[in-house]
């Protein structure tokens, strides 16, 4: 066989890469991005993992072990890598259990914007008219609505609520879930309504109706999924603005109540010996600082890697 026949053999026989693993080529191209995203799993691995293999829990008090400073062992043996609290908690157990708690609200106010945001705008954009105009006319409301005073104002008014089924210390952390998808819902419904005027008018979209397809199929089988690509980049940089929100709530006393430990709320309980203590208030914050800037640059990497036309 000649070399152009040999050439042509490979081409056709060569299979075409799929979507995710051009998309992860280009993602681990972008070196911050892929530290980010490194960050993020020691994280998640750590807050998951850690906890269990601590020999104290987050409520344990050692009494005359107040304050410890790091790599200290207390009178009764015990050892503190990070020392310990004002009430002789073991600072790493705590931080390592606040990690799980504000890790979580991130992930879950992004899940939940996510999907609430995701089907009004597919809706809104698939149907136009009247639905459009509705929905759009909420939008603008939810986007007025000043969001911390009204995030402080709930969090008073529903802090003490039972919620069936929930251990108490999550009750606090559920009502701020909601909240928070409540009221960032709105970002993503324009990102998807934006996507999915300009899909409905394609070939394939047309093609659907002709063929008798329900609208409820079309939008969800095929609107939504088609829209997906800013959407992860989206719900990917919510992680971090949500842990930002938990932790602002919870340092100024209206998020997670203590002795339920967050990062926000470590740190507000370190304020009156911050000059004292320093490093009571730095292992939260440099926690905080770590987390939103890795999901931050991890976004920043898929939005770059989904599309490279988005790059500066």
């Amino acid at each position: 066989m000649t070399v152009a026949e040999l050439q042509a053999e490979a081409l056709l026989t060569t299979e075409e890469e799929s979507q995710f693993v051009v998309i992860w080529r280009r993602f681990i191209r972008h070196r911050m991005a892929l530290l980010g995203l490194i960050t993020i799993s020691i994280l998640l691995l750590c807050v998951i993992i850690g906890p269990v293999f601590m020999p104290y829990d987050y409520t344990d008090q050692v009494k005359g072990a107040q304050r410890l400073g790091p790599f200290s062992t207390d009178h009764l043996g015990g050892y503190h890598v990070l020392g310990t609290d004002e009430l002789g908690r073991d600072l790493l157990t705590r931080l390592l259990y606040a990690g799980r708690i504000s890790l979580a609200v991130g992930f879950a106010v992004s899940f939940l914007e996510t999907i609430l945001g995701m089907t009004v705008g597919a809706v809104s954009g698939y149907y136009g008219g009247w639905t459009d105009t509705i929905a759009m006319r909420i939008v603008d409301l939810v986007l007025t609505i000043p969001s911390l005073p009204l995030l402080l104002v709930m969090s008073i008014i529903l802090r003490n609520v039972e919620i069936p089924g929930i251990p108490r210390e999550w009750t606090s952390v559920v009502v701020i879930v909601v909240i928070l998808a409540g009221l960032q819902w709105t970002g993503p419904a324009r990102l998807v309504r934006g996507m999915v005027l300009s899909l409905r008018e394609q070939e394939f979209a047309e093609a659907s109706k002709a063929l008798g397809v329900s609208d409820t199929s079309i939008i969800f089988r095929h609107m939504i999924p088609n829209s997906m690509a800013p959407i992860i980049v989206s719900s990917t940089l919510a992680v971090g603005g949500a842990i930002i929100v938990e932790s602002v709530l919870s340092f100024l006393g209206f998020g997670v109540q203590l002795p339920t430990p967050t990062w926000g709320n470590m740190l507000s309980n370190a304020r009156t010996d911050m000059l004292m203590y320093p490093l009571l208030a730095l292992y939260p914050g440099v926690l905080i600082f770590l987390a939103v800037l890795s999901f931050n640059f991890a976004g920043d990497g898929l939005r770059d890697a989904i599309d490279p036309r988005l790059k500066m």
